[in-house]
């Protein structure tokens, strides 16, 4: 009999303080509830799985900061928090996302070494070729070995220029597949706040799924979007979020994906809702609230089955969809700074508000336009 393997994947863990929330954010409330409290509430049920994955989205370090800089202190946890993951039992971490080079080279090795000096395996280092340290991202459990690669597709200064190519993707999951079982692909990827991928999104996951990947999992829109069963592949383009700082209440909803692997690959998946409570603690829930939020995977699910601009591969189509999601999201985040603005110090206001005009007022635009300079730099890829 076939070992059967149980993975559970979850969204992006920021356990820093963001910049609307310094003072109050997740390391403010880890610090004054202690290190556990965030994951309390599923600490156990993590507990059940073999591997418990994740996209760690901020450094765990205090390397270089200065107190006299929002921007120097923001996005921070400290290295004594890799501790706390490791009791909410995560065993391997991606950190290949747009932040951990946000504080340089120093921080971002400080948090792998924390990482590391309590168990986690850290995946997604910034080299272009993950296959040069192979042994790092294998995973054994039982007699089945599962590799783990990590990318982040965004054109953002922190990611200093490393933004692989598909070919080069390719070449490691190949590479990958000839020494483990299976190959898990996490990808940093796609349009903050949208609900659905766009479709190159669609036909990179694809691609991999069809060059030996088992299981693809999506990060950095912060909120959920559809899963996808492809030639046997499992494909969750966005988990969404597990501890976040968010002014955006679409992105307290959540799931764990749970997933059960054998040798010969994808046996069983199912989504287990959650939610990011006032604590910023991830929580499972049930009832009505499970069952609308089982049924908003099912719909953005379906859609990526059925709608015409994935079929035809329509970035026109999808780039008027961003444009109303663009609008709305900063209508709220107009609303959640005003607010933010009143309860903190007039310097920090002034800050913000810089920042924010100089970075912010096109967030979402500039994300998509990321991605369309990604995919021209690459054209021949998809073609």
């Amino acid at each position: 009999m076939e070992q059967v393997i149980s993975l559970a994947a979850v969204g992006d863990i920021t356990l820093g303080d963001s910049e609307y929330f310094m003072g109050k954010g997740v390391r403010s409330v880890i610090e004054k509830n202690g290190g556990n409290h965030v994951f309390q509430k599923i600490q156990k049920q993590l507990g059940e799985y073999d591997i418990v994955f994740g996209n760690l989205e901020n450094v765990l370090s205090d390397h270089g900061v200065s107190k006299n800089q929002v921007t120097s202190a923001q996005n921070r946890g400290k290295a004594s928090f890799a501790r706390n993951l490791a009791d909410a039992h995560f065993s391997v971490l991606s950190v290949a996302n747009n932040h951990m080079l946000e504080h340089g080279n120093e921080a971002m090795q400080e948090t792998i070494s924390a990482l590391e000096n309590n168990s986690i395996t850290a995946v997604g280092l910034p080299e272009i070729h993950q296959r040069k340290n192979f042994y790092k991202n294998i995973v054994q459990v039982k007699d089945v070995k599962i590799a783990f690669l990590a990318y982040c597709l965004k054109l953002e200064t922190c990611t200093q220029g490393l933004v692989p190519t598909l070919p080069e993707i390719i070449c490691d999951v190949r590479f990958l597949k000839n020494q483990a079982d299976l190959v898990v692909v996490s990808l940093h990827w796609g349009v903050p706040h949208m609900y659905l991928p766009t479709p190159r999104q669609v036909d990179i996951a694809h691609r991999l799924i069809d060059n030996g990947a088992t299981v693809i999992l999506g990060h950095h829109p912060h909120v959920l979007q559809g899963v996808e069963i492809y030639r046997g592949g499992l494909i969750a383009y966005s988990l969404g979020n597990l501890v976040y700082n968010s002014w955006n209440d679409a992105a307290r909803q959540s799931m764990i994906l749970e997933i059960e692997l054998t040798k010969e690959g994808l046996v069983y998946f199912d989504t287990k809702p959650i939610k990011i409570n006032n604590e910023f603690q991830p929580e499972l829930i049930q009832g009505q609230e499970e069952k609308k939020i089982r049924e908003k995977i099912f719909l953005l699910s379906r859609e990526i089955k059925q709608n015409h601009m994935y079929v035809h591969v329509d970035e026109e189509q999808y780039d008027t969809l961003t444009e109303s999601v663009h609008k709305a999201a900063q209508k709220k985040r107009h609303i959640f700074i005003a607010k933010q603005l009143i309860r903190i110090s007039p310097r920090a206001s002034a800050h913000l508000i810089m920042r924010y005009f100089k970075k912010n007022i096109f967030r979402l635009k500039k994300d998509a336009q990321d991605d369309e300079v990604y995919f021209a730099l690459h054209e021949t890829e998809y073609k």
